[in-house]
């Protein structure tokens, strides 16, 4: 009976971990083929007056047969036929194009106003629900080995989450002293932007307090005490982070900090860019200004930090404490 219970979670949280969150995706994609429906249903109405004019102009060229066709004049009344014909063509094509670009831009969340600031609070409901399954599936399990497979899960549905809260605030205007809650609405900067996707993903913290905080200290609050380094070559960071494995890292720059994302061989990293656009963007690890104009990288792994993925899941507060206890041996600055 306990291996069937188990193989019945196991099962269960994989159709979660692989369909839940996407519920907003749907939500959109939804919304794109009813409102592309009602786009081909007003099309269907014109293209049928438009058939019906071409019918009644095929009837009145049957009945010139024997006239050759480069010697026919168009009378007043098939002139305006032929006039409709072509504004009818016309307004088709308007209302498709209109109506699809519109749709398409909805879907992928790509608008802004209203529309935006919609599909962000749908996908933050369904993160929300979804970490509430969690969050039950961990309260009921009755020994260790269930609760580290919940964790497991809850590691995955983390970059999961990262992923899709992230994607709406590429494009956000940065500024140094940017603290908005909505992303394209107003101005944010490197240090909110991490502290409030991790808010809004449902983590118990201080948005305001993590921002502002150095980002050395940051990294050892939120990342995986074992896994924290020091680099000062970008070259190494880069061959560590491919030895930890894909995940989501905490990086603290100089003055700065952001997130990579290692993923199915790509390496990315994400923050809110004082340089060149001065947007929050989505680069290359070996693309990014950033990255490479820096002299420090201290760098964690956040996604696996077991301490975390429990405190997302019991709802326990996240301290910042002022004054951070010293560094044990293992984790004091390496600089290769």
């Amino acid at each position: 009976m306990d291996y069937h219970r188990e193989e019945a979670a196991n099962l269960s949280l994989e159709t979660s971990s692989t369909t839940g969150l996407h519920t907003s995706s749907f939500v959109r994609l939804e919304q794109l083929f009813s409102n592309a429906y009602n786009s081909f249903s007003q099309i269907n109405y014109h293209f049928n007056i438009v058939l019906s004019i071409f019918q009644c102009k095929a009837f009145w060229i049957s009945q010139s047969d024997n006239c050759p066709v480069q010697t026919l004049t168009l009378p007043p009344m098939q002139l305006m036929l032929t006039k409709r014909i072509f504004l009818y063509g016309v307004l088709c094509l308007n209302l498709f194009l209109c109506n699809s670009i519109s749709c398409l831009a909805q879907a992928s969340g790509m608008t802004h106003g209203h529309s935006t600031n919609t599909a962000y609070n749908l996908t933050l409901d369904e993160v929300e629900r979804e970490l509430e399954y969690y969050r039950g599936l961990y309260k009921d399990a009755r020994n260790k080995t269930e609760r580290d497979s919940v964790l497991n899960h809850v590691e995955t549905f983390f970059n999961n989450s990262y992923k899709a809260i992230m994607h709406f605030w590429y494009s956000t205007s940065y500024d140094f002293d940017g603290m908005t809650e909505q992303p394209r609405e107003g101005k944010i900067a490197c240090g909110y932007l991490i502290s409030t996707f991790l808010k809004h993903a449902g983590v118990n913290l201080n948005r305001i307090k993590f921002a502002q905080e150095r980002s050395g200290k940051v990294v050892d609050v939120l990342c995986r005490p074992s896994s924290i380094n020091t680099f000062r070559r970008i070259d190494l960071l880069r061959e560590w982070i491919e030895e930890q494995g894909e995940g989501v890292y905490l990086v603290g720059l100089d003055t700065h900090i952001g997130a990579i994302d290692y993923y199915q061989g790509e390496i990315t990293f994400t923050h809110a860019s004082p340089l060149g656009a001065q947007t929050v963007v989505r680069e290359k690890f070996d693309d990014s200004l950033s990255l490479s104009v820096a002299s420090i990288y201290m760098v964690g792994k956040m996604s696996d930090n077991k301490a975390l993925l429990k405190s997302w899941l019991k709802g326990d507060r996240i301290e910042l404490e002022t004054d951070a206890p010293p560094l044990t041996p293992e984790l004091k600055f390496k600089f290769p």
